[in-house]
């Protein structure tokens, strides 16, 4: 029979690896206060599962090179299907798409590009130099 602390033991590990999922350099301070548990029993959770086999890799995060770089610009244009069809074929975007959400562009380019005079911009939510972050995602599995 299961006791209910090993069931609650099993959600904060859930919680744990959920945040680990989302940014796998969060310190352990930062999951402690996002899953509402003390820092000490965060690092005493995470030897477990890695010790349990209940954490594993893999993950990978790729910094850019430093001859190249690629910069993420999330921003809101009052029109974003214009603009996306305006910059099919423009020099230095090397990826751009119509979202939703709290921005309705996102548009990778191989230099730095000022698109406040473009015709219907709004703001620049982030703007960021690209990397590369790998995390399968969390599941869990009954034993």
């Amino acid at each position: 029979m299961v006791k209910f602390s090993q069931v609650r033991e099993l959600e904060e590990y859930s919680k744990i690896a959920g945040q680990l999922g989302e940014n796998p350099f969060l310190c352990m301070r930062k999951i402690a206060h996002k899953v509402g548990l003390a820092r000490k029993t965060v690092s005493t959770y995470l030897e477990s599962m890695y010790t349990q086999n209940i954490l594993v890799g893999p993950w990978m995060s790729l910094n850019p090179h430093t001859n190249y770089r690629e910069y993420v610009y999330l921003m809101n244009f009052t029109d974003p299907f214009y603009i996306f069809q305006a910059f099919k074929g423009f020099p230095g975007i090397v990826y751009h798409a119509v979202t939703i959400g709290l921005w309705n562009t996102v548009i990778t380019t191989d230099r730095l590009l000022d698109f406040s005079r473009f015709t219907g911009f709004q703001s620049v939510v982030y703007l960021g130099v690209k990397g590369y972050s790998y995390t399968p995602e969390v599941s869990s599995q009954s034993f």
